[in-house]
């Protein structure tokens, strides 16, 4: 397998930006894991004497083509930089995605991974230098740790302990709570409502933290039976299963979306019932015009990019020593307060605050990776 770029491939794609797009390329050109770079911080010395300029994680999926990978890369790198614009990084975003529909049994055999991560490693990161991958969808640190043997200081998460998915979802809690002040004047966790939409490593983790904190009516959802039934059995009495469908349109205080991205839609907006629309879910906004949307119809929005944010925070704290973790997770709270409060001063939906509060540090700070 061959490096190559690729960024002219990207350029008729709605999500282009100016993107660098790194990829792993069989021999007759057809991808097979491609990194996208949205923007270039001015970077961070790490304790390994690598100079990080752009992070993101390394997810594999099943996708339908190839523009959908590559589209799931574009997005995803120019939020990872908003998350880190929104708390003044000298990190911008980036996102690996793997084309698992072009590499047979890659999701479920680690003998076909293997000669995948190692090209990924010797030839993609080591390539592209300035680049701090992760895990993400469908790996872990069983993946971060054999990546990294091929690419030292390149590799964030190679223990079990590194997980970020605890400290997004309490990041998660941080915003729901600030969310719940703004509106109600209160964070009283037990005296309220919610629906998760979503019952992965983040999603469960927040229903956790959410039963922690007293709940006592919390609606799940999600495809896989499985982990739902899991969850469940854990907390009988507080969690009831609900179609995944039409959990947005329960009458609950927050509808909490913890699945793929773009379920606050033209279509699902008008259907929500709860006040605070608050989650960890990636681009939850179909289009920048559901912002609006979601504004008009009376729904308090904590931008995704900022609620969600506590994974990147622990990554760069952690691992490149940039500040106390327990500092910078209640900036979770402080940040969705301001965009709030902005939001109510000058009747502007809370995303377009959000978006244009990082992108006056996107000009200011980052420039349009080489």
């Amino acid at each position: 397998m061959l490096y190559a770029r690729i960024d002219d491939r990207c350029k008729h794609l709605p999500e282009y930006d100016g993107h660098a797009v790194h990829a792993l390329v069989q021999p007759d050109g057809t991808p097979v894991i491609a990194v996208a770079v949205h923007r270039d911080g001015a970077g961070i010395l790490s304790p390994k004497g690598t100079l990080v300029r752009s992070l993101g994680g390394t997810r594999a999926m099943q996708y339908s083509s190839d523009d959908e990978a590559l589209r799931d890369a574009l997005r995803l790198s120019s939020a990872m930089t908003k998350k880190a614009a929104g708390f003044e990084l000298a990190i911008a975003g980036g996102k690996t995605v793997v084309f698992a529909h072009r590499i047979p049994h890659f999701l479920t055999s680690w003998d076909a991974r293997v000669p995948i991560w190692e090209a990924y490693g010797k030839t993609l990161l080591s390539q592209i230098g300035t680049y701090l991958t992760a895990e993400d969808m469908n790996t872990g640190p069983r993946d971060m740790e054999y990546i990294q043997r091929f690419a030292p200081g390149f590799v964030a998460g190679c223990s079990q302990s590194a997980d970020p998915s605890p400290k997004t979802a309490l990041g998660v809690l941080i915003g729901i709570r600030a969310a719940l002040r703004h509106h109600y004047g209160d964070d009283s966790i037990s005296s309220r409502s919610f629906a998760v939409q979503g019952v992965g490593s983040v999603g469960a983790g927040v229903v956790r933290l959410l039963v922690a904190a007293g709940a006592a009516c919390i609606h799940i959802a999600d495809m896989r039976t499985d982990a739902l039934r899991a969850l469940q059995d854990e907390f009988p009495k507080i969690l009831s299963i609900t179609d995944p469908v039409r959990v947005h349109a329960l009458p609950v205080h927050v509808f909490v979306p913890c699945a793929r991205g773009g379920i606050l839609a033209a279509q699902s907006i008008p259907e929500i019932v709860a006040p605070i629309v608050a989650g960890c879910a990636n681009n939850q906004l179909a289009t920048d015009a559901d912002g609006i949307l979601l504004h008009t119809h009376g729904c308090l929005y904590a931008p995704d990019y900022i609620i969600n944010a506590g994974g990147i925070a622990e990554v760069v704290c952690d691992e490149l020593n940039w500040k106390n973790l327990d500092v910078v997770l209640p900036m979770i709270g402080t940040k969705l307060t301001e965009i709030f409060q902005v939001s109510d001063a000058y009747n502007i939906p809370s995303s377009q605050v959000a978006d244009s509060m990082v992108a006056r540090h996107i000009r200011e700070h980052y420039k349009r990776p080489i």
